[in-house]
């Protein structure tokens, strides 16, 4: 499984209200969602913490399963749901990078959540979602990044490399047979990048 989340102003009679969303990328069902007056690091950590319907509430603890596509893939599910969801706080701060380009938001968005008291380990998504060259990175740091990007149907090709690669190694699995696997569901995923933007862009920041 893997998750995407992000955060859209609405506007309405009685002044601005920011939502904030968290999606599985497969099945498209909301996992997580929180509404609020104000576009903060709060609202998508309360995103991220709304216990869906599709797993079991509880802490945001080191869940470390078996992915049901790839048996063998172990990660921390809930820190990879978290990281998609707030990996972009830091625009919250850089708000013109919400719909330009810019990496400012990085640094100030895992500073923003350490003086908010999250953990480094969740944190951590804010600087790496768009490092994921480094080689310190973990499977957690690459799925954030995959998530990032291919909601809006953007390959990238070392990204989806390093993933394989990964895949590969905890499967056994033939490097085209895991290519064919992860090129059907990025697809799949992207085919419906177009209304997700034209939503996004329907509203203005």
């Amino acid at each position: 499984m893997l998750w995407f989340g992000d955060l859209t102003e609405i506007t309405t009679g009685e002044g601005k209200l920011y939502l904030a969303c968290v999606l599985d990328m497969f099945s498209r069902n909301a996992l997580g969602h929180a509404f609020s007056r104000h576009h903060d690091d709060a609202l998508a950590v309360a995103a991220a913490r709304c216990p869906p319907t599709s797993r079991t509430p509880g802490s945001l603890g080191t869940d470390r399963r078996p992915d049901s596509h790839i048996p063998k893939l172990e990660f921390d599910r809930d820190a990879v749901l978290v990281g998609a969801a707030i990996h972009d706080i830091g625009k919250t701060i850089h708000i013109a990078e919400l719909s330009g380009p810019g990496a400012l938001h990085e640094q100030a968005g895992y500073q923003l959540l350490l003086d908010d008291g999250i953990e480094e380990r969740l944190a951590r998504f804010a600087r790496t979602h768009a490092a994921w060259t480094e080689p310190t990175n973990q499977i957690e740091d690459l799925l954030v990044s995959l998530a990032d990007k291919v909601w809006k149907a953007k390959r990238v090709e070392d990204l989806e490399q390093l993933v394989l690669d990964r895949i590969v190694a905890a499967h056994g699995r033939a490097l085209w047979e895991a290519f064919q696997h992860l090129d059907d569901l990025l697809d799949q995923i992207g085919t419906m990048a177009d209304d997700r933007l034209a939503f996004q862009s329907s509203y203005s920041v």
